[in-house]
C-alpha cells in the first residue's frame, strides 16, 4: 500500500518535470535534477533502506520511475540503456541509495551511548548467518559491514554539539586572520616569498610574547593508507609527531593535532599562545561554529578547550596560516607529520564521520564495479567515452544563461 501511494505520486512529479522540460527556463539538466531530487527521489528512498529487500517487481517499479527521470534531466531517448543513464546523470540505483542512507543511519546511531547498535541486533546478525538459502534485510548487511568499527568508534553520550555546557556554546573563540596571508602576487617562487614574509612578520609583532604552536597533518597512500600529524613550537623546543588511525580522515587529524597543542597550554599553564595551522577547513569550522548537532566531535572538543583555557585565565589565540610557502614553523611541523607515519598507531576514538567517509567509498567503489560489469553487456558505446562514473552532471546552466 505504501508503495503504490509513492509511485502515485512519483508520476505525478514526473509530469511535472516532463511540462518544466519543454520550455527554456525550466529546461536546464540542474534545475531538473534538483526538483527530481527534491519530490521525487525524496519520496522513493524514503523508509527504502528498512523495507529491503522488496520484491523484484516493486523494486523495478520504483526504479522504473527514476529512470523516466532521468531521460527528462538528460533529454535522452527511450532507447538509452538505463545502466548509461544513472551514469551520466550522477545518480545511483535506488539500491545502492538505500544502502548508503542506511549505512549514515547506523553509523549515527552506534556513535551514540545507547544507540540501536545491542545484544539484539548482534543476535538477530547471528540468527540470518546460520539461516541457508534466506535473504536477510539490508540493514543486517549494513550492521555488518560496521561491526570490525564498534569497538573504537567515538561514542557520544548527547547529540552533537549539545554534549558542550551552555556556557561554552555561546562563547567564541579568538580566530584571527593574518594579513596578506591570501596573497597572490608575481610567479610562483615570488608568491611564497612575498606571503611568507608578511606572515613571518606579523607573528613576530603579534604574538612576540605569546608561545607559537605550529601544527599539521599528513597522509600517505603509497602502501595503503596512513595518517599522521605534528606539532611544533619553537619557542618551547617542542617536537611532536603521531600516527593515528588510518581510519581518521585528514580533516581529523588536522583538528586532533590543533587539540592537543591546546592540551599542552592547560597542562603548562602557559598564558599566552598562539596555534597556527595550514588547515583552513578547521579553523573555519571553529570559527563558524554553530548550534549545528553534527558538528564534527573533535571541533567541538577544540572548542571546549579553548573555553576551559579561557575561563582559566589563559589565552590562545588560533590562527590559518598558508601552508607550503616555505614558512619555517609550518614547514618543521610538516616534516613533523611525515615522521609521525614511521611511528606505532596510537588508539584513539574515530570520529562517526570519518568511519562513514569510508564505507560510503566502498558504497562508491561497489558502483563503480556494478557499471563495468554491466557496460560490457549494454551501453558498450556510451563507455567508451565514460569508463568511470561521475558525481555531476555535464553541460549544466547552458538552457539559462542569457
Amino acid at each position: 500500500m505504501h508503495v503504490n501511494h509513492v509511485l502515485k505520486v512519483c508520476i505525478g512529479g514526473v509530469n511535472l518535470m516532463r511540462s518544466l522540460a519543454s520550455t527554456k527556463w525550466g529546461g536546464d539538466p540542474l534545475i531538473l535534477s534538483t526538483l527530481y531530487k527534491a519530490i521525487i527521489r525524496s519520496r522513493l528512498e524514503y523508509g527504502l533502506w528498512i523495507m529491503m529487500p522488496l520484491p523484484v517487481v516493486t523494486m523495478s517499479s520504483l526504479q522504473r520511475i527514476a529512470y523516466q527521470a532521468y531521460r527528462l534531466i538528460l533529454g535522452a531517448l527511450r532507447s538509452s540503456p538505463t545502466n548509461a543513464l544513472t551514469i551520466e546523470a550522477g545518480e545511483t540505483s535506488l539500491e545502492t541509495r538505500a544502502k548508503l542512507l542506511g549505512t549514515r543511519f547506523a553509523v549515527r546511531s552506534v556513535s551514540r551511548v545507547g544507540g540501536m547498535w545491542n545484544d539484539k541486533i548482534n543476535k538477530l546478525i547471528i540468527t540470518y548467518e546460520n539461516l541457508q538459502g534466506s535473504r536477510a534485510p539490508l540493514i543486517i548487511g549494513i550492521y555488518k559491514n560496521i561491526r570490525p568499527y564498534i569497538d573504537y568508534i567515538y561514542k557520544d553520550r548527547d547529540l552533537g554539539v549539545h554534549s558542550l555546557v551552555y556556557e561554552t556554546r555561546q562563547w567564541r573563540p579568538i580566530v584571527k586572520r593574518i594579513p596578506g596571508a591570501m596573497s597572490r602576487k608575481g610567479t610562483c617562487t615570488e608568491q611564497n616569498n612575498i606571503i611568507r614574509a608578511e606572515v613571518e612578520n606579523y607573528v613576530k609583532e603579534e604574538w612576540s610574547a605569546s608561545h607559537q604552536f605550529y601544527t599539521d597533518g599528513s597522509i600517505r597512500k603509497e602502501r595503503g593508507e596512513s595518517v599522521a600529524c605534528g606539532i611544533y613550537s619553537p619557542t618551547m623546543a617542542l617536537e611532536e609527531h603521531i600516527h593515528v588511525p588510518e581510519q581518521l580522515s585528514i580533516f581529523g587529524a588536522e583538528a586532533f593535532a590543533v587539540s592537543l597543542a591546546i592540551r599542552v597550554c592547560l597542562e603548562r599553564g602557559i598564558t599566552k599562545a598562539a596555534i597556527l595551522t595550514d588547515s583552513l577547513s578547521t579553523v573555519e569550522a571553529i570559527k563558524e561554529f554553530s548550534f549545528k548537532t553534527r558538528t564534527h566531535p573533535y571541533v567541538l572538543e577544540i572548542i571546549e578547550l579553548l573555553h576551559r583555557a579561557h575561563t582559566r585565565g589563559l589565552e590562545i589565540h588560533l590562527a590559518w596560516i598558508p601552508g607550503h610557502t616555505g614558512i619555517k614553523g609550518n614547514e618543521k611541523a610538516d616534516q613533523l607529520a611525515a615522521m609521525g607515519h614511521g611511528d606505532e598507531i596510537i588508539d584513539i576514538e574515530i570520529p562517526g564521520e570519518d568511519i562513514f567517509r569510508i564505507l560510503q567509498r566502498n558504497i562508491q567503489q561497489e558502483w563503480e564495479s556494478e557499471w563495468k560489469t554491466t557496460s560490457k553487456l549494454k551501453g558498450i558505446n556510451y563507455a567508451k567515452i565514460q569508463p568511470s562514473i561521475q558525481k555531476s552532471i555535464p553541460f549544466t546552466g547552458i538552457l539559462t544563461q542569457n
